[in-house]
């Protein structure tokens, strides 16, 4: 029998509280937000978001009602997924391929089901239960902080694990905590002046040094000011191609999701119109001199 104190116990304990900083709120904000706005092309035509081909059967059952709504959809459930990927490790997407509702049959003057076929992609947090054929308990983490038993397809159930990009489950929070000790506000040492060999401009210099070493492998660009123009130029595209992969990863799982849930032959596959740079060659040019760093500034910060 399910005890859910422990259930409850064991979920809380996947989605502990990240500890905050003075990093942490931006630090989401840039790495798990907009996808849209940083990776398309300035002045596209086409929306960020789409499937492709055009008119294909996953396109249709999510019955969008034009592009804009669509691409606010799809880019909130991105935002949530890379969120929960960051902070908690994992994420979990479900893919909901048809409902059933009760209809009144016009014959027998009764109600009767009927499927109605439609698609939504929403993230949902909890963990499986257990499975049974193509069906699966899963423990819901509700909006309150209520936990839900519900009953889903196991077709349509996606699971994403941040180890899968390359890094281990705990990385980032421990990072955000390492990034916490790098705040060089204190106002103890900064007006005790019996504070003997401190020097706030030293330690501040040291904490910033800590700071972009422990930053390096995804180039946040958070507080690039007073850095050479080649480290900013070199941080931002560290950070696109964290996104790109991220991003990459996330549409990945969603279309192998949609290739079995659908029963079609050719469901068709949500993509996403990222501006083609090739970040490494630009860099070499920028480097061997063949383009200023104005000439790449403009390059990378085109949306801006």
């Amino acid at each position: 029998m399910n005890n859910p104190f422990i259930t409850k116990k064991s979920i809380n304990r996947i989605y502990r509280p990240i500890q905050k900083n003075l990093y942490s709120h931006k630090f989401f904000e840039d790495l798990s937000t907009g996808f849209s706005f940083i990776l398309s092309e300035k002045n596209e035509k086409n929306d960020f978001f789409a499937f492709e081909p055009s008119g294909c059967v996953a396109e249709r059952l999510l019955g969008r009602k034009n592009y804009h709504d669509f691409n606010a959809r799809i880019e909130q459930t991105i935002n949530m997924v890379m969120y929960s990927l960051l902070a908690y490790g994992r994420a979990h997407i479900y893919l909901q391929p048809q409902y059933v509702s009760q209809v009144l049959d016009e014959d027998k003057k009764m109600p009767t089901d009927k499927i109605f076929s439609t698609l939504d992609i929403v993230e949902i947090k909890g963990r499986i239960k257990r499975k049974i054929g193509n069906r699966c308990i899963f423990y819901c983490k509700e909006f309150n902080g209520e936990i839900t038993e519900r009953e889903l397809s196991a077709d349509g159930l996606i699971s994403l694990y941040i180890k899968e990009l390359g890094y281990s489950k705990k990385y980032f929070p421990n990072l955000l905590k390492k990034l916490g000790k790098c705040e060089v506000i204190d106002l103890r040492l900064m007006y005790d002046e019996q504070v003997k060999g401190y020097d706030y401009l030293i330690h501040s210099k040291k904490k910033r040094c800590i700071f972009l070493k422990k930053t390096k492998s995804i180039g946040w660009t958070f507080g690039n000011n007073d850095l050479s123009d080649s480290y900013i130029l070199y941080r931002k595209i560290l950070q696109d191609k964290f996104k790109i992969k991220a991003l990459e990863y996330i549409l990945n799982k969603i279309n192998e999701g949609l290739s079995i849930c659908i029963h079609n032959e050719d469901p068709g596959k949500l993509i996403a119109h990222i501006r083609k740079l090739n970040y490494d060659d630009i860099w070499r040019q920028y480097l061997f001199g063949e383009i200023t760093a104005t000439k790449l500034t403009n390059i990378l910060f085109k949306k801006y």
